[in-house]
Parts: structure tokens; C-alpha cells; sequence
């Protein structure tokens, strides 16, 4: 999250220094969240749900509900293999990562299940 410069610091300075903390909040959300701390997840989920939600929502072509699903099976998957980032970008490239993985597995899983279908 960046923060407003001071009117202090030329604007070069303010940005980079507004930078630095966004990296530094999002190394220390991360370090939470591997110590599994359960305010860093609220806070995690409520910065990224909606965000991941509209990523999956296009992912999955407008399935609602294999949206709403790969996002809960994504934010599990997220606590199961928590890591610290130092980044704000390597942390949303991990969660769309997991997303993805969710919804390719969810489509071999139907997959699966309608080849059954048809064997009987």
C-alpha cells in the first residue's frame, strides 16, 4: 500500500520511499502469514479476494461459480503453502498462480467425472 509523500521530499525520493514501505508491509503481511498469524489472513483476503475474484471470474469465462470456488480453494491452498514475498507483485503472481492451478484442476476433475458418466 503506498502511501502519501510529504510534500517534504521531492516527488523522486517520496516515490521510492512510498515504494520501500509497500515492500516492507508486504514482507511483514507475508512473514505473518507464515507464522500463521489469523489477522494477517483477514487482512490478506480483504486486500486480494476482490481482485482474485475478478481474475478468476475471466479465467474461468464468466463461471460464477467455478469463480467462487477456485477462489476459496485458492485462498486454502494459499495457507497451506504460505511464504514470505518481498513484493507486492511476486505475492499476486503467487496467488494467481494458485488460482490457476485451482481451475485446471477443477476442469480435469469434471473432466473425470463426465467420462464416468458416460461409461454408465
Amino acid at each position: 500500500m503506498l502511501r502519501p509523500a510529504s510534500s517534504e521530499s521531492p516527488p523522486a525520493v517520496a516515490s521510492a520511499a512510498g515504494e520501500a514501505s509497500a515492500e516492507r508491509d508486504i514482507a511483514a503481511l507475508t512473514r505473518r502469514l507464515v507464522a500463521g498469524e489469523e489477522a494477517a489472513w483477514r487482512e490478506l483476503h480483504a486486500a486480494y479476494a476482490p481482485r482474485l475474484w475478478r481474475y478468476l471470474l475471466v479465467a474461468a469465462r464468466g463461471d460464477e461459480e467455478a469463480a467462487a470456488e477456485g477462489l476459496q480453494r485458492a485462498f486454502v491452498r494459499a495457507a497451506r503453502y504460505a511464504r514470505r514475498w518481498e513484493t507486492e507483485a511476486a505475492l499476486w503472481g503467487w496467488l494467481t498462480l494458485l488460482a490457476r492451478q485451482v481451475l485446471a484442476d477443477g476442469r480435469r476433475s469434471e473432466g473425470r467425472w463426465r467420462a464416468f458418466l458416460r461409461r454408465f
